[in-house]
């Protein structure tokens, strides 16, 4: 049975794409440039926001001054407006809680800055829902390396077979491949099947509860 289980955020925990969506717009738009439709920027996120706005600017710009002046509208605006549209997604609180009633320990590791990551969680979720929370930290690498998996890990005096890694991307799924943990993809997210077939992954889910089968 696994004792712990690493959640990844957007996509998985929390559907976030609207307000994401909403901030991406306003920061490009005060540049004058395009907009875009929620499943372009479902293409963007997963990897950090310097690589989403990049992403966005793709064949419009690839100039620094301008990558970092989007970088910080687009942060000024989400903290405004990060929580009006996103909510947990149907049957996560109740797969969340059943699980903690398992006594396994349950972490959640974002690609978010860390005080975004825990600020989201803290809102959305009751303070004792996670054991651990981690979000982007200067100097770290980000996901799918997996310096913060293996701190994660460390923490719990786990062995790596006893953890399990839950998300929605690509991005998550090479994570836990690169820490040499199990893994599952969830079907409800930003991501699609065909972005991770070639990974290879340990499970497959379409609903949070099955992921009660998965860790008993």
């Amino acid at each position: 049975m696994y004792k712990l289980v690493i959640f990844d955020l957007d996509g998985t925990l929390l559907n976030t794409i609207d307000d994401i969506k909403d901030s991406i717009n306003f920061a490009l738009e005060k540049h004058g440039l395009p907009k875009y439709s929620i499943e372009q920027v479902k293409r963007f996120v997963g990897s950090g926001v310097k690589q989403m706005v990049e992403r966005a600017l793709n064949g419009l710009s690839n100039e620094s001054s301008l990558i970092q002046t989007i970088t910080k509208d687009f942060m000024e605006k989400y903290k405004l407006i990060q929580k009006n549209k996103t909510k947990p997604y149907p049957n996560i609180v109740e797969t969340l809680n059943k699980i903690k009633n398992e006594n396994i320990y349950i972490s959640v590791l974002s690609n978010k800055p860390i005080a975004d990551t825990k600020n989201i969680i803290s809102y959305y979720f009751d303070n004792n829902m996670f054991d651990l929370v981690y979000g982007q930290i200067d100097g770290i690498p980000v996901k799918p390396d997996s310096a913060l998996v293996n701190r994660i890990i460390n923490s719990f005096f786990l062995k790596k077979e006893e953890v399990l890694f839950v998300g929605d991307s690509d991005v998550d799924m090479m994570t836990a491949k690169n820490a040499g943990i199990d893994s599952v993809f969830v079907s409800w997210g930003f991501r699609t099947y065909d972005d991770i077939k070639g990974i290879g992954v340990n499970y497959i889910i379409t609903d949070p509860l099955e992921l009660l089968n998965i860790v008993k």
